[in-house]
């Protein structure tokens, strides 16, 4: 289950990364509002705009770390995530990032860019 951290949840994300007990359950802890999810038994944040249930196809050990591969099964996105024409509104969403040691990456302007039809030199 991933569940999209948004700026909105910054702080109840931060302290969700602190190092709880096995038995412990974080929704309780920390009071957040839980949902059913469609597909995977974990419950998924209800206050996260977009949720991607995925069932476990890897992991591969990097150093100290895991790298967590799956395979999507469902996505729920909130109608207040989506603009006018069916896509994304990363503005309205605001995810953010963890980036490492105590640092976050929040949303900056979000900017449009229109595509090019051909390839063109800078």
């Amino acid at each position: 289950m991933i569940n999209l951290a948004t700026a909105r949840l910054a702080d109840v994300v931060n302290q969700s990364s602190a190092f709880y007990d096995a038995e412990a359950d974080e929704f309780l802890e920390l009071n957040i509002r839980s949902e059913p999810s469609e597909r995977v038994r974990p419950v998924r944040v209800a206050d996260s705009p977009i949720a991607i249930e995925c069932t476990l196809h890897q992991v591969i050990e990097v150093g100290n770390s895991f790298v967590v591969m799956g395979n999507v099964v469902a996505v729920a996105v909130r109608p207040e995530a989506v603009a006018d024409d069916g896509l994304p509104d990363f503005a309205a969403i605001a995810p953010m990032s963890r980036l490492g040691r105590a640092q976050w990456g929040l949303p900056p302007e979000v900017v449009e860019k229109d595509r090019p039809t051909t390839p063109q030199r800078p």
